[in-house]
């Protein structure tokens, strides 16, 4: 079997595992969803490049899509219209979440592969992926989870730049006490990068200090 037919055939078998719980394949980004107020992600991420001839190495993350903070966002992002609609507002792998540097990536070589690697991502799901996502899904969940510690620049929940901009977003929407002292933590994290960022984010204050 193709390496794209192994891949077709996991998300298949873990599609309907995943159906009683509302969420659907979005095939062109090997995640599954679940939308309301927000959008629910468990991603499957797919290492599969010429040193990988025969299949993939699959490791499991999530996300959370929160329209209203994307929307902002974009407004300073520099993302192209056409990617806009797919950026997570948080997205953390599961080896994150456990605090782990090695471990939660499946191998899928061939066709015995596929049932017990979906087994597997199954689990993790149910245990992991789910609970989170259930527990994590409001503005004042993301804010404590991006904002907790501002002083520290890495966070297991997006890269620098993003977490700044997007920390910065759901604290004014939170209406965070310390709204202020996130905004200067996150300015100093960015004077010390190069380029254009630091420019946007100022322009992202003022667009929250006026409009929200």
């Amino acid at each position: 079997m193709k390496k794209t037919e192994l891949k077709r055939e996991l998300l298949g078998n873990l599609r309907v595992l995943l159906k009683p719980y509302e969420f659907t394949l979005v095939s062109r980004m090997d995640w599954f969803v679940r939308k309301d107020k927000r959008s629910l992600i468990y991603r499957l991420d797919f290492y599969g490049g010429n040193d990988r001839d025969i299949g993939y190495a699959i490791s499991p993350s999530l996300a959370i899509r929160i329209d209203e903070v994307e929307e902002i966002y974009h407004k300073v992002s520099r993302f192209e219209p056409k990617y806009q609609k797919d950026t997570p507002t948080i997205w953390p792998t599961i080896r994150g979440l456990q605090g782990s540097k090695v471990g939660y990536e499946y191998e899928l070589d061939s066709v015995e592969d596929i049932t017990p690697v979906v087994g597997k991502l199954f689990s993790i799901f149910e245990d992991i992926a789910l609970p989170f996502l259930e527990e994590n899904s409001s503005i004042a969940a993301i804010d404590n989870l991006l904002n907790s510690n501002p002083e520290n620049e890495d966070s297991i929940f997006d890269t620098p730049v993003p977490r700044f901009y997007r920390g910065v977003i759901v604290a004014k929407l939170a209406k965070r006490e310390n709204y202020g002292q996130i905004v200067e933590a996150y300015r100093k994290h960015l004077s010390r990068i190069d380029g254009p960022y630091l420019i946007n984010y100022e322009k992202l204050i003022e667009i929250l200090n006026s409009d929200y």
